[in-house]
């Protein structure tokens, strides 16, 4: 990299997409969340997995693969981790919009997010 002044888009950039991650992401578990009560107990779920959990076992896994095969290799498993997990994420997304609701339950597909959430 020619200056550190190149990684400022890219800050600027990552700031964005985190806000978003966070803001859909809480709203995704709150679709998902069976009933009202436990949206926070959810929430707190999701954040655990994705600030602690997810957090942990990126480095743990990250430190692991740049000591034996280097700094190069470990970003490209990264990026290939990361399109596994979009294309696991197409795919249950698509499964749940294929899903249909029974008539009369009281649920309704709700198409910005593709899931099922009741009235």
């Amino acid at each position: 990299m020619p200056s550190a002044w190149f990684v400022l888009p890219v800050e600027l950039l990552h700031g964005v997409t985190f806000g978003l991650l966070f803001a859909v992401g809480t709203e995704y578990v709150k679709n998902l969340a069976p009933a009202p009560s436990i949206i926070a107990t959810a929430n707190s779920l999701f954040q655990a997995c994705h600030f602690n959990l997810g957090y942990a076992m990126g480095i743990l896994a990250g430190g692991f693969v740049y000591e034996r095969a280097g700094g190069g290799f470990l970003f490209l498993a990264a990026a290939c981790w990361s399109l596994f997990g979009w294309v696991v994420w197409g795919y249950a997304q698509h499964r749940l919009r294929a899903r249909k609701p029974d008539a009369g339950d009281g649920a309704v597909e709700d198409d910005t997010v593709g899931l099922l959430v009741d009235d």
